[in-house]
This record gives structure tokens, C-alpha cells and sequence, in this order.
């Protein structure tokens, strides 16, 4: 009985594995679909409606990436300010603690890099 048990299990999650594949490869298709009718506007107006909305949701996108960069290059200084601190006030533990405050300075350091990506046209890669 056990060796049954076990391959009716088996199959059973076999049959639910190949109905999940189906599902996912008919909505992949419905979602082509709909993307190709969407592409396939004939009216222009509307086409051009649709590109300037996208190119909105890119701006808006963007600023929300530099907002998010301010944000963490803010965090990590803090961090590293609040690391520091704790170096000067355990001895016992100074050295790992300045390691972790020169850790949170180099992510913040690349954040600052990245953020000037964001800001040069020339730089950035995000059209």
C-alpha cells in the first residue's frame, strides 16, 4: 500500500505541475494578444497619446529613482555617522565598527556615482 500511495501521489502532483505549465503558457499567449493589439493601433492620435503617456510614466519612473538613490545615500551616511559613535564609545568593538561605517561610505559612494548617472542624459542608459 505504501508504494501506491506513493506513486498515486506522484502522479497526482504530476498532473498539477503539467495543469500549472498550461495555465501559465495560456495566459503568456492572452497577454501577447492583448500586447499586440495595443501595438497594432491604426489610429494616430491615439498612438501618439499612448507614446507621450509612456514617456511620462518614464519621467515620473526616473524621478522616483533619483528620489529613491537620495533616500539610501542619506540612510547609509547615517548609519555610517551611528557606527562611528558606537566605535568611540565601545573600544572593545572599534574596529568592527569603523569597518561597517567604511562599508556604509562605499555604498553610499556608489549610490552618488549611480545618482549621476541618473542626472547626466549622456551617462545614463535608462531610455
Amino acid at each position: 500500500m505504501d508504494r501506491e500511495d506513493r506513486e498515486l501521489r506522484l502522479k497526482a502532483l504530476r498532473e498539477r505541475r503539467d495543469q500549472a505549465a498550461r495555465r501559465t503558457e495560456e495566459t503568456a499567449e492572452r497577454r501577447q494578444a492583448i500586447s499586440d493589439r495595443s501595438v497594432r493601433s491604426t489610429d494616430p492620435e491615439r498612438a501618439a497619446r499612448r507614446r507621450d503617456e509612456a514617456a511620462v510614466h518614464l519621467d515620473n519612473a526616473q524621478d522616483w529613482n533619483r528620489a529613491a538613490l537620495l533616500s539610501a545615500i542619506a540612510a547609509y551616511e547615517r548609519a555610517a555617522v551611528l557606527l562611528e559613535k558606537m566605535a568611540a564609545d565601545e573600544p572593545s568593538m572599534r574596529e568592527a565598527h569603523l569597518a561597517s561605517a567604511a562599508h556604509f561610505r562605499s555604498f553610499a559612494q556608489r549610490d552618488r556615482q549611480t545618482y549621476a548617472n541618473y542626472s547626466d542624459p549622456d551617462r545614463c542608459h535608462c531610455d
